[in-house]
């Protein structure tokens, strides 16, 4: 996800905490509300478990991913800016679990030239970037979103690379969207944009359209098992040093 896509849908919410829940897929979701309306935003165990009812809150988030958080004012977008530009060395201190994900996303978004240079990445980055980059396309527009964009061009690993993290739910739903369409998708975008608009008819459009519903239940935690399969290949990742070349 290059940093003008994260500029673009990021949001901040400001409001009072009117309700909290855990919902049928185990997300912590908090509701804020402010003027009258209701947002309704995702966060983390430790915060949902320490915060009270009726206290103030500015929360970043791009879609439903939560980016930062502050009591009552609100933030800049600086903050995404930073963390986007982060060394490694650096990015390894952060506690945030979200904050973690998003610099590390920003930084092998670096070494890689924005997925022009993807042979530079070792076979553990490039899962981490397979999968970050096709969660953000997801999330900002659906499975055909993914599919068009630049993103799409390593979608023929992206299984491999969710099988990786373990997310074998997101996995299935995507197996089911594969099945939909011819076997193999070019890596050059205008090829592959040419062959969806060929396989891709109305019936197909509804299903794949019923699978971003799946998707955005979000069956896995994505976020958290990025995180998880990062600190378990830390020795993976190179130093700073050398993600220029």
């Amino acid at each position: 996800m290059k940093l003008s896509t994260v500029m673009k849908y990021y949001t901040e919410t400001r409001g009072t905490l009117v309700k909290k829940y855990r919902n049928l897929f185990g997300q912590y979701i908090f509701v804020l509300s402010e003027n009258g309306k209701k947002t309704k935003i995702c966060v983390g165990k430790a915060f949902y478990e320490s915060t009270e009812i009726g206290t103030e809150w500015t929360m970043g988030h791009i879609q439903k991913k939560l980016i930062n958080v502050r009591p009552g004012i609100r933030t800049s977008a600086d903050e995404i800016d930073k963390l986007w530009k982060m060394n490694l060395q650096d990015i390894w201190r952060i506690a945030d679990k979200n904050q973690f994900v998003i610099a590390m996303s920003g930084w092998l978004d670096r070494k890689c030239k924005g997925g022009a240079n993807p042979a530079v990445l070792t076979p553990e980055e490039k899962a981490v970037y397979v999968v970050d980059s096709f969660q953000s396309e997801v999330n900002n527009g659906g499975f055909s979103q993914y599919l068009y964009n630049g993103s799409g061009a390593l979608a023929g690993e992206l299984l491999s690379s969710l099988a990786a993290i373990g997310a074998d739910c997101t996995a299935e739903i995507y197996r089911d969207v594969l099945a939909l369409l011819p076997p193999e998708l070019p890596v050059d975008e205008l090829s592959r944009n040419e062959l969806l608009d060929a396989a891709i008819t109305e019936d197909i459009s509804a299903v794949m359209s019923d699978a971003d519903d799946r998707f955005y239940a979000y069956p896995d935690d994505l976020e958290e098992l990025l995180y998880r399969f990062i600190m378990s290949h830390k020795s993976s990742f190179a130093e700073a040093e050398s993600a220029e070349a």
